[in-house]
């Protein structure tokens, strides 16, 4: 329990410190973001930046690595319901994290 505690602790601070870092760069891209525009490409090569950092992943985004443990670890499934939440308000479906990571499956970029 206090390492799960921790690791989350962990998480959510290595999210603040990188995304306060490229926060200012890709905040004010989000109102000219549409699917594979420049502004769009931007933003996920910063995410996936992020995820790589934190995670150590590979060509990962953070949305699809969350997608992958929210039923696994209680952290991320809190950060899904953040992360969704977020994306529906930009004008995304429901359940990002979810699709993202069936994406990414699909591209060969994450496993099962």
């Amino acid at each position: 329990m206090f390492i799960t505690l921790l690791k989350a602790m962990r998480t959510l601070l290595a999210y603040l410190i990188i995304g306060l870092f490229f926060g200012a760069i890709a905040a004010p891209l989000l109102p000219f973001i549409k699917n594979n525009n420049m502004p769009f490409r931007i933003w996920y090569l910063l995410d996936v930046l992020v995820c790589t950092i934190a995670h150590n992943t590979n060509m990962r985004t953070i949305s699809g690595f969350t997608g992958q443990y929210i039923t696994k670890h209680k952290r991320f499934y809190y950060s899904a319901k953040v992360i969704d939440w977020l994306a529906e308000l930009f004008g995304d479906k429901p359940e990002h994290c979810k699709r993202m990571y069936q994406w990414e499956i699909e591209q060969g970029i994450a496993t099962q």
